[in-house]
């Protein structure tokens, strides 16, 4: 894949002037990269921290991502690792914590 050689080689370049793994704000790559390399599982402990740091704003940094953006990414992390009832329970979660309207008082 020609994409997947120029995504590990701007990695590769960029890694040379910052250390992507513990500055936040490379964090959506840091995470799109495990995604790529097969390591779900570190890439589902990055998400959770996020999560747990999100208050309803985005990540910043160069891939920001917002909280639903982060329930959508361990969603699809749950489904390749073949985690169905997580998956269902995160399906059914999902309206509350992402809401698309509120109801007036």
């Amino acid at each position: 894949d020609d994409a997947a050689e120029n995504f590990a080689g701007t990695l590769g370049a960029l890694k040379g002037w910052v250390d992507i793994d513990s500055n936040g704000k490379y964090a959506g790559l840091a995470i799109t990269r495990d995604r790529r390399a097969g390591k779900n599982g570190l890439a589902l402990k990055r998400v959770n921290k996020l999560l747990s740091k999100v208050n309803g704003k985005d990540t910043g940094g160069v891939r920001p991502l917002s909280r639903s953006d982060l329930l959508h990414e361990r969603l699809e992390i749950f489904r390749e690792l073949g985690y169905d009832a997580l998956v269902r329970r995160d399906q059914a979660n999902k309206v509350v914590a992402s809401p698309l309207d509120y109801k007036l008082f």
